[in-house]
This record gives structure tokens, sequence and C-alpha cells, in this order.
């Protein structure tokens, strides 16, 4: 087993952040199976920053399934800091590589399961998931200084490790191994000075600890947000706007989050609380009735009558002159 996992030099992870598109670009190995072996290929990924930590987040180390589907998407090499498990670029026999991914996943189960709860902590304190009144009106980046230079301490920060961080301080290797075609040294220079790349963003890393955290403290510096979905209560990185609350990931019969989150928590929100379900259900009625006898006005007035005096029963309720069973007492009526 020793000799088949001989680590090669060509076997690191790199990558490095864009500050202008809020990218990060990585290159890394998989293995892919063909018959009955698994050979390293190189793969080439563009994330938007915080991504990849995201996936990281929401994986729950206690499955190895979860660690498997990680893994799948980002690759072992990531993880061979964490075990003494070596990988190469030869194809290795299909139990063997078995043998590999149960023995990396005991090695690294613990560490992985602890780290991501740390991880989590700092996550909801940096965007203030828990809603503390204190550092409410502080952005992500402040909330991040408070965090590591106050009382409160950083959970996941006692893992960083720059021992274990390698900075290339070229850009020409990065540029060479996106290209499609070898570039002259003049050539990659032009370019690398034209993209205004910084050559510290270039990171060669073996240990995902290590990868992670360096991602969140570019999360933190650059003030991207990351949210929880209202629907499947996920870390994610919102597409285009901030205050986006849904995900992109697929929640059930091929829809996203996006798609058919706001229905989910409506349709949650009404199992849990009778009057908004008895409201609905009104709402539909009489919506319906209108819809389906487009020459009635009278039924057109109810409707928008019956909106008109929902919202002052809402307003007197929050005023404290009308009751919550009153109320619903004349939805029953509607």
């Amino acid at each position: 087993m020793d000799s088949l996992y001989n680590l090669l030099d060509s076997n690191s992870n790199k990558f490095y952040f864009d500050k202008d598109t809020k990218k990060k670009r990585i290159i890394y190995h998989v293995y892919k199976k063909y018959k009955n072996t698994y050979t390293s290929h190189v793969e080439k990924k563009e994330l938007n920053i915080g991504e990849q930590l995201c996936d990281f987040l929401n994986s729950n180390f206690e499955n190895i399934n979860d660690f498997k589907y990680f893994i799948k998407n980002y690759g072992l090499n990531f993880l061979l800091n964490l075990t003494d498990i070596k990988f190469s670029d030869f194809p290795i026999p299909e139990k063997e590589y078995d043998y590999a991914i149960e023995k990396t996943y005991q090695d690294c189960k613990n560490l992985l399961i602890y780290f991501n709860q740390a991880l989590k902590i700092d996550i909801e304190y940096i965007y203030n998931m828990n809603q503390l009144e204190e550092i409410k009106d502080l952005s992500p980046r402040q909330r991040f200084q408070v965090m590591t230079n106050s009382d409160k301490q950083s959970q996941s920060l006692k893992y960083l490790d720059n021992n274990k961080i390698k900075l290339n301080l070229s850009a020409f290797e990065i540029f060479r191994d996106y290209s499609n075609f070898p570039m002259r040294q003049d050539e990659t220079q032009r370019i690398a000075d034209e993209a205004n790349i910084p050559s510290s963003y270039f990171i060669e890393c073996t240990d995902i600890i290590q990868t992670l955290l360096i991602e969140l403290i570019e999360l933190a510096n650059l003030n991207i947000e990351i949210k929880k979905c209202k629907n499947c209560g996920k870390f994610f990185v919102p597409d285009n706007r901030s205050d986006e609350i849904y995900c992109s990931n697929i929640f059930e019969n091929d829809k996203t989050c996006k798609e058919i989150g706001h229905f989910k928590v409506q349709q949650k929100m009404m199992q849990e609380n009778d009057t908004l379900r008895i409201y609905r259900n009104v709402y539909q009625k009489l919506l319906l009735r209108t819809r389906r006898n487009p020459n009635n006005a009278q039924y057109a007035r109810d409707f928008e009558f019956f909106k008109d005096d929902n919202n002052n029963w809402k307003e007197n309720i929050s005023k404290g002159i009308a009751t919550e069973e009153e109320y619903i007492e004349w939805l029953k009526k509607q």
C-alpha cells in the first residue's frame, strides 16, 4: 500500500481570489473511475468566493456519503495534510481506492466535524444570524475584527497553521495552468500586468482547513454576504442581491429553493399558524370567486372590501384595540 500512494509534487491544489469579480479560481485533482480503476485528473473551476466554504458548512461529516460528495466535488488532495494516506497520479485499483476513502474518512472525521461546528459559530457571528443587538449596525468586516481582537474569540481561527500554506509569488504559473497553449514568459507577464492580479493571492495548499480559513478571511475583508436559506436552512452566497433569502440548491422535483421557497415557507407557516391558514383559505375563496365570475362587479367589490378590512383588523390588533380571537371569528364569517 505504501508504494501505491506515492505522493507527487504535481498533486498540490492551487487557488487565488479575484477581488474585482469576487471569484475564486481553483486548480485541483479529482479521481475519476474508468472500468475497475481510479485515475487522478486535473480540474479547473471558478466559484463565487464563499461557495466552497458554504459547501463545507452544509456537509454533515457524521455521514460518510456527505464526505464522499464533498471530495467528489473538490478532490481528495485537499485532505492530504490530515491523514497519512498518500495519493498517486497513477491508476489505482477500485478496491484500494475504496480503502483509501474509508481510511481517510476515519482519519479526518472527528476533526472535520469539530472544525465544521467552529466555522458555523464564527459565520453566524460575522453575519449576525442570531440577531445580536450590539453588532447589528456593524459590517461583516467589522464583526470579524471584533471577533479577532476582543474577548469574543474566533472558534475556527484556532486551527490556522501558516506552515501548511504556501504562497507562490509568481503569477506566471496560474496563467499557464489556465491557458490551453504554452505561453512565453514575456506574454504571460503582459497578461498578468493587464489583469492586475495580486501575486500573493496565488496559494498552494493541501489542507482543506487552511484553505477554508483563508476564504473566511477573504469573505470578511470583502464584506461578501453569507446567508442561511429561509427554506432549507443551508448556507449560501447570494448570486445577485445581498437581500436574497433563498438559495439555488435543488430542494425537490428538480426545483430550487429560489423557485419554490416562498411557497414552501408560506405552506409551513400555515401549518403552524391557524390564523394564517384561515386567512389564506378565505382569501383564496374570494379570489377564485372573483376570477370565475369576471362580470360580477359585486364579487370584485367584496374582494377589495375584504382586503381593506383585513388590513384594518391587523392594525387594530397591533394597537390592542382588537384581539386575535375576534379577528378569527370575523374571518370565519366571510
